[in-house]
This record gives structure tokens, sequence and C-alpha cells, in this order.
């Protein structure tokens, strides 16, 4: 029941247009606040696997003394389940009620090679990152709950499983052919959550203040080592752990001043980054892992804000209703793929981006009324979302004939089916008050839908950027010189969306539907770029460059 606790990557929902959604590895994580007292014992319902050691550096100080040594494989988070019975102790609980979570372990990064390069048939790779392990939740009142629910002062309910990131592979300074940097560790994939709740809840705290937040992840791959030297290959990254199944059932009344009563959501680790070798041979990119399930049936009342109060704004802070607020959200979210290594030689040729992973099925069952207030707010926002595809590698050559051909961009990975069936009453905004429910609101940015469903496919990674240089050998000697940039990654596709509604929805906003659902697929890549020089004093000189297709 003591100490705050910073929760990493615990929720992040994407900005929603009508025209779609953009998903990149730069996205900003929305933290959830949770503490600073805990109702339920930390030690049981918070597990962490233990971290994969490090490597270690190879010795070549006369010829290879020792080394290197391997990052070590991190341990799987145990398993966490049980009930919570809550009693409230004091009128308003100083904290959350639970935090159920189980994270797996860091891989540890491989150990480099020595600085005379005497050491490269050693092992460089990273170690594997650790599955999360499965969470389950159960948490209902004990004696001595008021009617109207029990007052909690932060995030009420917290689970969450998180696979474990993998090492980043080892750099091999040894300059000879068929020697490599260390692959990238494999990341652990997010386990099972799931949470029963039927504790009705008035949390208070502001917006980034939840009811129930429920998240399974998978960590990212590793990077793959370098091999800067010429001769030798980039370490590959590997794959992004996939996120697991999520599953929330509310039976209970849920209020809160301005964040989310409900939020799930299931996200694949991004792919590893290959290693780099602006000499040679570049790695291969790792591929993203793919969401889970996202489930959520809810059949109390949702309520987010006030009625009567003003917007929050630069100027105004408290007493306020948030802006863009979700009373219900489901998500899942694949991983985008990992970037290609660089390659360079007399001949070059890129690798291909890391195909990204899928988003996968959302379904939401409502049966409670929701009402959010805030201007533009959604009362039920369900989004699968498909990563997007990894940059190809970039090629470079040189010499008196070359030919360089940018590597192809990693495909996006696809949306997956949304289905919203809703028999509950929902409103937003003015739409929840009596005597303006039937008043239009034209000065606000809109977008405040009672229910909004979308599959999004992620976009096709760029193709590799191809540059070739060409100088006869010779006063009289010839020079060729032909550059190809890489192909785009094909966008991934939208799947069904369908939503069964038999409730009532009032929105009054501007560019505010009742209900909005949509199935995008994702754009292509982008060509890669091509550029070619020959030059000759009196021989003969050839120059061809082609750009990739999108």
């Amino acid at each position: 029941m003591s100490g705050g606790r910073a929760i990493r990557r615990l929720v992040v929902l994407l900005a929603t247009t009508a025209l779609g959604v953009l998903l990149h590895r730069d996205a900003v994580a929305q933290n959830v606040t949770t503490g600073p007292s805990y109702y339920a014992n930390e030690s049981v319902f918070f597990q962490v696997g233990a971290d994969g050691t490090p490597g270690v550096d190879a010795n070549g100080s006369n010829g290879c003394v020792s080394g290197p040594v391997p990052g070590g494989n991190a341990s799987a988070g145990p398993t966490v389940s049980g009930p919570v019975v809550y009693t409230p102790i004091y009128s308003v609980w100083p904290g959350t009620i639970v935090v159920a979570a189980s994270s797996g372990g860091t891989g540890g990064n491989g150990g480099n090679g020595d600085p005379q390069g005497q050491c490269g048939k050693g092992d460089f790779n990273g170690g594997n990152g650790g599955a999360g392990g499965n969470v389950q939740v159960t948490i209902s009142p004990g004696t001595g709950v008021p009617s109207g629910g029990a007052d909690i002062a932060n995030t009420a309910i917290v689970a969450f499983s998180h696979g474990g990131d993998g090492g980043k592979g080892g750099d091999n300074t040894r300059a000879k052919s068929g020697y490599v940097g260390g692959d990238g560790g494999a990341a652990g994939a997010g386990g099972s959550v799931t949470i029963t709740n039927s504790v009705a809840l008035n949390v208070s705290g502001g917006g980034s203040v939840y009811g129930i937040v429920a998240q399974s992840a998978g960590g990212q791959g590793g990077e793959g080592g370098s091999s800067d030297n010429g001769t030798a290959q980039g370490g590959s990254g590997l794959p992004g752990g996939a996120g697991g199944a999520v599953l929330v059932t509310n039976n209970s009344r849920i209020t809160t001043d301005g964040g989310m009563a409900i939020a799930a959501q299931s996200i694949g680790g991004f792919g590893g980054d290959a290693g780099v070798n602006t000499k040679g041979y570049g790695g291969g990119a790792g591929y993203g892992g793919d969401g889970g399930t996202v489930t959520i049936s809810n059949s109390g009342g949702l309520v987010v804000g006030k009625a009567n109060l003003p917007d929050c704004s630069d100027s105004i802070t408290t007493n306020c209703n948030t802006v863009s607020a979700f009373a219900l959200a489901a998500q899942s979210v694949g991983g985008g793929g990992g970037n290609a290594g660089a390659k360079a030689g007399l001949h070059a040729l890129g690798a291909s981006g890391g195909t990204a992973g899928i988003g996968n099925s959302v379904t939401v069952t409502n049966s409670g009324s929701i009402a959010t207030f805030g201007s533009s707010s959604i009362g039920i926002y369900a989004q699968s979302v498909g990563g997007g595809g990894g940059s190809g590698g970039m090629a470079v050559s040189s010499g008196s004939h070359t030919t360089a051909i940018g590597g192809s961009g990693g495909d996006g990975g696809s949306g997956g089916v949304v289905f919203v069936s809703n028999s509950g009453s929902v409103c937003t905004g003015n739409g929840c008050i009596a005597g303006l429910s039937a008043t239009a609101v034209n000065d606000s940015a809109g977008g405040a839908a009672g229910i909004f469903t979308q599959s999004v496919g992620g976009g096709g990674g760029i193709g590799g950027y191809a540059k070739s240089t060409a100088a006869a050998s010779s006063i009289f000697g010839n020079s060729s010189a032909v550059a190809l940039g890489g192909t785009g990654g094909g966008g991934g596709s939208g799947f069904q969306v369908g939503v069964l509604n038999s409730g009532s929805i009032t929105t009054v906003e501007i560019s505010s539907p009742g209900v909005l659902a949509q199935s995008i697929g994702g754009g292509g890549g982008s060509g890669g770029g091509a550029l070619a020089f020959a030059v000759a004093a009196l021989g003969d000189a050839a120059a061809i460059s082609h750009g990739g297709s999108g």
C-alpha cells in the first residue's frame, strides 16, 4: 500500500480523423498514473522476470584471448492471478485498488569485438526477451462500499502483461569475409490479460486517471550489431513480440472526471533494426509483432466529465471537462517492421525492410449507458490498426563497373475485424445535457461520434536509396555504373467493420455522426531514389539510374 509506481508504455491511443490514423515508432505514449497507495498487495500482484546477463566484450590484446560472450536470455514474467475484495478503509482511497502485472525481463546485449579486430568467430548475439505472464484479476465489493460507488483518487484498476525487449547484438570488428555482427535477441510476447470488475467506481484526478486499464504488449526486437569494416556483415534485427489477448468485463458504474472509464489494448512490438555496415553487407530487419484480440463486455453506466463545466484549455486546467476524451476504448495494434541495414561494395544489394505486424480482432458489447461531456469526445471507440513496414536498406557501390540496388520496403500490416454491439444509450457533449440535447453546436472541432469503429491497414515501408559511382581504372579504360532504387512496400488491408445498434445515440456537435464505421487500406511506401555516376578519361563511360516504384 505504498510508493507510486511509474508504468511505461501503458496506453497508446492514436489520434483519429475521418480520413484515418497514423502510427509510427516515434508515437508518444500517454502515461497512466497510479498510486501512491495500493489496496492489493504489490508483492503478490506485480511480478517481473529477471533480465538476461549482459555479454562480455572480446579480449584481443595478444591474438584472440577470449570472447566475445553473447547476451543471456531473460526470464519470463510469472503468472499473476487472484481475487481482490475491496472494502473501503478511507472515504476516498488515496491511490489505486490494484495493479496486476507481469513483465518479462530484457535480454542481455551481446558482447562486442575487441578493438584490435582479432576475435571474429565468437557469438555476438543479444539475448532473447522474456515473455510476459498471463494476468487475471477479479475485483468484487466487500462490506461498506457506498451505494453511490467507491471514491478513488487515482486510476482504480490496472492489469498488464509486457514482453521483454530483445538485447542488441554486439559489434564485430573482425575484417574478414564470413564474419558477422551479432543478431539482436527476439522479443518476448505479452501474455493474456483478463479483468472482471463488479465494484462501482468514482475516479478523480484528471485526464490521466482512468477507471479500468488493461494492456498486453510485446517487446521490441533486438537491434543487430554493426560490422563497419568492408568484409564482415551487419547483424540482423529480430522480431518484435506479439501482444496477447485482452478481455475486460465490467458489471458496475464507473465515473471519471476526464480519463477514460475503460481502456483495453493489445500491441505488437516493433521489429529490431538491422546492423549497419557502411563498407560492406548490412543485416536484415526484424518483423513487427502482431496485436492480440481485444474484447470488452460492459453492462455498467460510464460517465466521463460533468455537465455544465467548461472544456479544459491552456487557461482552464481545473474543474473542466477533458477535450477529445473516450468513455470506452478498445484497440489492437500491430508492431512496425524494423529498418534494414545499409550495404556497400563493388556490387551492393540492400536488404528488405521488416514486414509489419497485423492488428487483430476487436469486439465491444455494451448494454450500459455512456455519457462523455467534453467537446470532440467519443462514447465507444473500437479500432484495429496494422503496423507500418520498415524501410529498405540503402545500397552504395563504387569501383570501375558497379551496381547498387536498394532494398525493398517492408509491407504494412493489415487491420483486423472490428465489431461493436450496442444496446445502451450513448451521448456526447451537450447531447448529454437536458435542454441542450436538441441544440446544434457549430463552434467546436467536432468529431464527437457516439460510436467510432475503424480497421486500418498500415503503410508500406520506403524503398532503399541506391548510389553507384564508377571511375575507369586506367586512362583508356571504360567505366559503368547502375543504380536501382528499392521498391516501396505494399500497404496493409483494412478488414470488415460492423456495428449492431439498438440503443439511442445523441450527438449535437458539428461533424459528429452517431455511428462512424470505416475500413481503410494503408498507403504503399515510396520508391527509393537512385543516383549513378561514371567517369573515364579517354575510354567510354555509362551511367544508368532508375528510381524504385512505389
